[in-house]
């Protein structure tokens, strides 16, 4: 061994660069397995957020299907009241004749 290093001290510090090598590794493991769980998290609150948007989305058309039968019920409303108001001011011109 002593032919392949220049020095007494080169081992050590091969041997602390491999040791420092292998907790850099460990710590990008660690570092991609948190971001491989915090991205299944994510994925799962956006697939929520997405159905709870949906559901929103579907009472919303609904709300707005009912207002817009309410406007229709009231508009036909509107229409006979006119009709019944010209046929009594129908009649009660005829009476002034």
């Amino acid at each position: 061994m002593a032919l392949l290093w220049n020095d007494a001290a080169a081992p050590d510090e091969a041997l602390n660069s491999l040791s420092n090598l292998e907790e850099r590794i460990a710590h990008a493991v660690q570092s991609l397995n948190s971001l491989r769980s915090e991205n299944q998290a994510l994925r799962e609150q956006l697939a929520q957020e997405r159905a709870s948007h949906q559901a929103a989305a579907e009472q919303a058309n609904e709300h707005r299907t009912l207002a817009d039968q309410d406007l229709e019920n009231l508009k036909a409303e509107r229409r006979q009241v006119k009709s019944r108001i010209e046929k009594l001011l129908g009649q009660l011109e005829g009476l002034g004749q």
